[in-house]
């Protein structure tokens, strides 16, 4: 454990948490902020642009409409990959702010 604790911390310290715009000076106070933040996104937006490329997407060809999908998801999951290694990050400054 103490080798996982020696690498994250060299992590943390190469790569310190940015917390943007936010005034928070510990992770707990912006994850609470994010929080109520992310409480008033409009979701119906999202549906919305979603429901926007659906239509484009109908548009065109087969071929073309399946490599557009294909580069579509390529980018949705290197989104989502690299939002879960900067999850792991703020997971291990939380870590370290907790002892």
């Amino acid at each position: 454990m103490s080798q996982l604790r020696e690498i994250l911390t060299r992590q943390l310290t190469e790569h310190p948490i940015d917390f943007g715009m936010s005034e928070a000076t510990a992770i707990l106070e912006f994850l609470y902020t994010a929080y109520c933040l992310s409480r008033e996104s409009a979701p119906p937006e999202t549906k919305s642009l979603f429901a926007q490329l659906g239509e484009y997407l109908e548009t065109l060809p087969l071929d073309t409409n399946n490599a557009m999908f294909l580069i579509i998801i390529k980018l949705c999951i290197e989104h989502e990959r690299s939002a879960f290694e900067e999850g792991i990050r703020w997971g291990a400054q939380l870590a370290l702010e907790m002892e």
